[in-house]
């Protein structure tokens, strides 16, 4: 009876030799079996490999010797042609001597190779997009016309930068923004955006946006975003230039707000920044109202039973409230009290609230300042004819400087290293001078 063996797999490497390692028979297939492998027979199998490994294959033939079959191990086998070439062998001990199976893994190595050149291609094309996606960021938020993206299946806000936030009053991501469409301009709107949806493009319609209806100039075009795809709406305002946040706010009141020297800043419904002046941005010490704008106010008012949900539930409640005394963490982590007073628009389509944040520190700080110099002066024209001219003017310098030190931590609110380098001191310096003076609670 003859049987066929079908789709039993040829080693690429079989040596047969004896129990020493003396090599008998040796045979090639597959990618090597061009090579002339008869120049191995009477050879030590050690001998045909790397001098690096010949130790290994030594210990090899000798636990297969042993045990009757060795664990599989990698050499490089040399051939004669000269050429070396990975082989995975396991060698098995047969009643005549024994038998070495071998592998070529020349095609693994290869395919490691291209895993290990994919996976450099992909990093270079990750660190591309995070490259693209930075720019990106920067020249969206840096815009000067006001740019929205909008979900494309149910037209809910994405996002929106800063420039929009500012002139549309748009912050809350989630929000309809059919619904900022004035309702005589909802068809065309929906009309564009369906030709974009099929063709990619179309020519830019002017639609009311905004709690005014204001008219704004609108382009849209398609992309695709992480929260899928997107619609990218770019607004530029029409007749009467760029709007700021009523839609024709008189530049004035936008100065005055500017210059106020409690912090100001204006809210929606659910605590999002829209608007902050600069001492808001010196209160909270952030460096920039781009940083700000989009921000929650919540991250800076933190006393619990007094946090910005209960200060604009009892504004909708009341129209305005006033002393709302709660705890305010900058982002120096310095934590201090605070006394707001808040009000809401007089439109409530959608809700603005405007609220004004001073500083608890401040309060009485101006009204001991004349009294307290004059206490100085005092004291030192006491000390004439009882004290010598050097004591008067150590007493003095140091009065000078304790009035310094304060007025500095005053300018700074309480920030040492701020107070240090107006004072041209080091922060090492400062702390001496505070602890000698006993100021350290300043």
């Amino acid at each position: 009876m003859t049987m066929t063996n079908i789709g039993i797999t040829q080693p690429d490497v079989s040596i047969n030799m004896d129990a020493d390692g003396v090599i008998r028979v040796a045979e090639v297939n597959g990618e090597i079996s061009r090579e002339d492998v008869d120049a191995w027979l009477g050879r030590r199998w050690a001998e045909t490999v790397v001098f690096n490994d010949a130790e290994r294959v030594e210990a090899n033939i000798a636990l297969a010797n042993e045990h009757g079959l060795s664990a599989f191990q990698q050499f490089s086998q040399r051939f004669p042609s000269g050429i070396e070439v990975p082989i995975e062998y396991t060698t098995v001990r047969l009643n005549d001597g024994l038998l070495a199976i071998g592998k070529n893994l020349e095609i693994v190595t290869e395919l490691q190779s291209r895993l290990i050149s994919a996976q450099k291609v992909m990093e270079r094309d990750y660190w591309k997009l995070r490259d693209i996606e930075t720019r990106y960021r920067l020249l969206f938020d840096a815009s000067l016309d006001a740019v929205i993206m909008i979900n494309a299946s149910d037209l809910h806000i994405v996002e929106a930068n800063p420039s929009a936030i500012r002139s549309l009053g748009i912050a809350s991501a989630g929000r309809d923004f059919l619904q900022e469409v004035s309702v005589p301009d909802r068809d065309d709107f929906s009309a564009m955006l369906g030709r974009v949806r099929e063709t990619g493009k179309a020519p830019a319609i002017q639609v009311r946006i905004g709690r005014n209806r204001v008219p704004w100039l609108v382009r849209a075009s398609m992309m695709t975003s992480e929260h899928g795809h997107v619609f990218l709406l770019q607004l530029t305002a029409t007749g009467g230039g760029r709007q700021s946040l009523s839609g024709s706010s008189d530049q004035v009141v936008n100065d005055i707000v500017e210059r106020l020297p409690d912090a100001f800043a204006v809210v929606d419904v659910s605590g999002t920044v829209l608007r902050a002046n600069k001492a808001f941005l010196e209160l909270v010490q952030v460096a920039n109202e781009v940083v700000v704008r989009g921000s929650d106010l919540g991250q800076w008012l933190e006393r619990p039973g007094a946090d910005v949900s209960v200060l604009l539930a009892q504004v909708q409640e009341h129209d305005y409230v006033r002393s709302f005394h709660t705890t305010l963490r900058n982002q120096l982590d310095a934590t201090f009290d605070v006394e707001v007073t808040a009000c809401g628009g007089a439109d409530d389509s959608p809700p603005v609230f405007g609220v004004l944040i001073r500083d608890s520190r401040a309060n009485g700080a101006n009204r001991g300042a004349v009294s307290e110099r004059s206490s100085y002066l005092s004291s030192i024209m006491d000390g004439l004819g009882k004290l010598s001219f050097k004591e008067i003017v150590s007493e003095t310098v140091e009065a000078v400087e304790q009035e310094c030190i304060r007025t500095a931590l005053k300018q700074t609110r309480g920030n040492r290293t701020a107070a240090a380098n107006l004072l041209k001191l080091s922060r090492q310096s400062l702390h001496a001078k505070l602890n000698k003076y006993d100021l350290d609670r300043a």
